[in-house]
């Protein structure tokens, strides 16, 4: 399905839809090309595709810029519409973990098990008094949004080859080499944030944030560059902002931490809004944590015509677009 030395990436936001091209070559990794474009107004929110012939259509122009047509691409659904659940079951085959899931998934999905995509992740195998046991992580997502993103794709000259949840993206993305146990991450979108923890390459938690970056940019106004960082020691109208997402992400450290017996090593902050000036040095004075701003395009040679702003564009939004461009090449 994949061709091993090349990736596409495609992440639709609320804001905008970032496109990106990456390849290894030995034990290298290179952006190859990169393009976004606003959103068009009214035809994606909260992650879900209301006019997918619409978007695709628009979207045609960026494909044709990149010279993409026809080449597969990975893509993500993301907010409200992706349901999570870890579930203990009996050790089984997989098969029968994902009939099982499913029979489950009866009793809790806010949408039906017909009208939904689904999928299962086994996290580790355990023994308890009762007998053999496993974890998994279960993922739902309306099959319409997989079908409508598979329409914009194919309308914009794409080839959909893949459809993932945006924290695995992060996950291969960001996953420190340094951390052998247990870390997370606190991606700021533009219009989504959300809370993920991993061990190695597996999800154990996911939790939706307040949109942090997006209450910024309310205050600001959109008319003020991504470039244009914020400093919240210097603007002190943000700090209630910023205590409120302390507040939220120190209690999903906390909840974690207590229900499991690894705690959290190291948090990561990506997306726009860990571009805010001393965010990290904040928050690690809220949280029993230690906090780093990702640097995800320290593993990339950058095109050189990039410049600083391009660089800095292409290190805090295009984090999950460059993520899943990373699926079947690492």
């Amino acid at each position: 399905m994949f061709n091993r030395t090349t990736g596409i990436g495609l992440d639709i936001g609320s804001k905008r839809i970032k496109l990106v091209q990456v390849k290894k070559a030995g034990e290298r990794l290179r952006i190859v090309k990169y393009g976004s474009m606003p959103t068009p107004a009214g035809l994606v929110e909260a992650g879900n595709i209301f006019d997918p012939e619409r978007l695709g259509e628009e979207m045609a122009p960026l494909v044709e810029q990149l010279d993409l047509r026809g080449k597969k691409v990975v893509s993500a659904v993301s907010g409200q519409q992706v349901y999570t659940r870890i579930l203990i079951l009996p050790r089984m085959s997989l098969k029968e973990t994902k009939a099982t899931a499913i029979y489950q998934a009866v009793t809790y999905l806010p949408i039906s098990v017909e009208e939904a995509a689904m999928d299962v992740f086994l996290l580790r195998d355990f023994t308890d008094e009762e007998g053999k046991k496993q974890e998994v992580f279960f993922v739902a997502t309306p099959q319409l949004q997989v079908n409508n993103l598979e329409i914009c794709c194919r309308l914009a000259g794409l080839k959909l080859a893949a459809v993932e949840i945006e924290p695995l993206a992060l996950n291969r993305l960001l996953n420190p080499a340094e951390e052998s146990g247990i870390w997370a991450c606190v991606h700021l979108g533009a219009s989504r944030s959300y809370f993920s923890v991993f061990r190695d390459d597996l999800l154990l938690f996911y939790r939706t944030l307040t949109s942090f970056y997006e209450n910024i940019k309310f205050i600001i106004g959109e008319d003020r560059t991504d470039s244009e960082q914020i400093n919240i020691a210097e603007d002190s109208q943000f700090k209630f902002i910023v205590r409120d997402l302390a507040a939220e992400v120190g209690r999903s450290v906390e909840y974690f931490n207590i229900q499991n017996e690894q705690r959290i090593a190291g948090l990561y902050l990506s997306g726009g809004g860990a571009s805010v000036q001393g965010l990290d040095q904040f928050l690690s004075t809220q949280i029993s944590c230690p906090i780093y701003v990702a640097d995800p395009i320290s593993r990339f040679c950058v095109p050189s015509r990039a410049d600083d702003a391009a660089k800095g564009g292409l290190n805090y939004d295009f984090t999950v677009a460059l993520g899943l461009a990373l699926r079947g090449i690492v």
